[in-house]
């Protein structure tokens, strides 16, 4: 067994060139490097070998049972069996003792390699052939190749892992044994691993259990579910990613996940599904061509942050979809487009912040084609701020039983209303909608319906809202069913129809508006239900072309 090591450092080492290099002594030196022992390998080698450079070992294990101490197996080109168990009393390094890399291979009958160390076990440089598995001590890995094995391929069991240029690929199932072909599994412990790859997965790529792991510059993809798989309390931090060509493309489940800088595209499901008690926040990402959407939070806990990301091409689904859950959520400075029923939807969420976002070409949802909105909140209270919303197949921004602020936001143009509020159960809590610039929208730019609806909607620009067939509307701002409003400073010009619409049992003021442009009136009341408690004020109305105001019965 190995005996304790010489107190030079084998870190140095580690990093040099390949073995044979060095000129062929046991005791092998740099400018840099302190001396250090070394047991040579080679299958190649006539037998009766002492673990010199001259005279190298045959195997592996003779190298690991060798009677004096050692910091370095330098092994040569080739396939070698290797003990299926061992522990590594001391510091070690194994590294190629020249430029062809050796390939490792748990020896004859055995399916998996087990190691582990009771100090550190350095790795470079190699090819590994059967299932790997570190249980103990500190473990770097550099360069190394695993392939063509059942899953899990690199286990990392309460460990603590540094991976350099480590790729996984060709990981296979049990046959009859489903989630059985995973990639890299780790544990508990800790892991740092900086570039490659895990690719060709039946199962998941990287398996995230209870680890606190940073995570940089890797490809992923697999088969079945999410190439990256956060759970169990894990803490990552992700950069520089690439996900690609999966069920499901990142799932955080009660953990927390900050990944920056990355890439998710062409996932069948979604990019980033994000379960309850589980929080992630995505800076300077690219989502493309997630079927479902690129970005799903659901469940009581669930917490997201968006910013600063680019999210396009969901056919299914919307950009990002949030619901059911009283964690907070931040969605800023994106740009999201070319998504199917919402570039937003909001469903359930209590505490959400909407700002700064370029939303636009959304598309109707392949189930309910009339849903095609840009920023839609259903049950939801939201802060949606400075946003810039626009050619959407259906409403700007949509709101159905809300709450919150609709605040500085450009809208327009859209085929459907450029901002919404629809709440037909009674309520008290009025929704701020002010300081918005609505052009072009379809039928109304404002329009505020049900008993439930109570509206501040202040100091908007409204201007050349077109006329929608369907419903007769080409209105800058209209409410009625209940709904009421306090209707004050807004300018409302040029609109197909009139600058203010109210009707059947609408409620409030309208003043201090200009109205000027408009086709049709200025203010007008239609008489077609149930009476209107609408004061009007003082308004600016001139240049409409069918007069300044219209009140039913006046």
């Amino acid at each position: 067994m190995i005996s304790a090591p010489h107190t030079s450092s084998p870190l140095a080492l580690f990093l040099l060139a390949p073995l044979a290099a060095c000129g062929g002594e046991d005791e092998v030196r740099d400018e840099q490097a302190p001396a250090t022992t070394t047991v040579f390998v080679d299958a190649q080698a006539p037998a009766g070998g002492d673990g010199s450079f001259a005279r190298p070992l045959r195997t592996v294990r003779e190298a690991l049972e060798v009677g004096r101490p050692i910091e370095v197996v330098a092994i040569a080109g080739g396939s070698y069996e290797v003990p299926p168990t061992w522990d590594f009393p001391a510091v070690l390094a194994i590294m190629p003792s020249g430029a062809e890399l050796p390939t490792l291979v748990a020896e004859a009958g055995e399916a998996r390699i087990d190691w582990g160390t009771q100090a550190k076990l350095l790795v470079r440089d190699m090819a590994f052939a059967s299932q790997v598995r570190f249980g103990r001590g500190e473990i770097d890995l550099r360069q190394i190749a695993l392939g063509g094995v059942i899953g899990p391929a690199l286990e990392l069991a309460d460990v603590t892992a540094l991976l350099v240029g480590v790729a996984v690929s060709g990981v296979t199932e049990t046959e009859g044994q489903p989630d059985t072909g995973d990639g890299v599994v780790a544990r508990g412990g800790s892991l740092q691993w900086r570039g490659g790859s895990v690719t060709g997965i039946a199962d998941r790529a990287l398996v995230l259990e209870g680890s606190a792991a940073e995570i940089e510059g890797l490809t992923l993809s697999s088969d079945l579910r999410a190439p990256l798989t956060v759970s169990a309390k894990s803490t990552v931090t992700a950069r520089q990613l690439t996900v690609e060509k999966a069920q499901i493309g990142v799932y955080v489940d009660r953990s927390s996940l900050l990944l920056e800088r990355s890439k998710v595209r062409k996932i069948d499901g979604f990019g980033l599904l994000i379960a309850p008690e589980a929080k992630a926040v995505v800076k300077n990402s690219t989502f493309e061509d997630c079927r479902m959407g690129h970005v799903a939070a659901q469940g009581d806990g669930a917490e997201l942050a968006l910013e600063g990301n680019s999210f396009a091409d969901a056919s299914d689904g919307a950009c990002i979809s949030a619901a059911f859950s009283l964690a907070p959520f931040v969605i800023r400075h994106n740009e999201l487009r070319t998504c199917a029923g919402n570039g937003v939807s909001l469903y359930g969420v209590t505490d959400a912040v909407v700002e700064d976002n370029e939303v636009h070409d959304i598309l109707p949802d392949p189930m309910f084609p009339e849903i095609a909105d840009g920023i839609g909140l259903l049950d939801a209270k939201a802060h949606v701020a400075h946003n810039r919303v626009y050619d959407t197949d259906g409403i700007g921004i949509a709101l159905v039983r809300a709450e919150g602020e609709i605040v500085d936001n450009d809208v327009g143009p859209t085929k459907g209303a450029g901002i919404s509020l629809v709440t037909e159960e009674p309520g008290e809590a009025r929704v701020k909608i002010a300081g918005n610039s609505v052009a072009k929208a379809t039928g109304v730019g404002i329009i505020v319906i049900g008993v439930g609806a109570h509206a501040d909607v202040k100091f908007n620009q409204i201007s050349a809202t077109a006329y929608n067939p369907e419903d007769s509307f080409g209105d800058a701002v209209g409410f009625g069913m209940g709904a009421d409003l306090q209707v004050i400073a807004n300018t409302l010009q040029d609109n197909a129809h009139s600058g203010v619409i109210f009707l059947d049992g609408a409620k409030g003021a309208v003043s201090s508006n200009l109205a000027t442009g408009n086709k049709q009136y200025g203010v007008l009341e239609l008489c077609q239900g149930k009476p209107n408690e609408v004061i009007v004020g003082e308004n600016e109305l001139a240049g409409n072309a069918l007069g300044p105001l219209k009140l039913c019965g006046k």
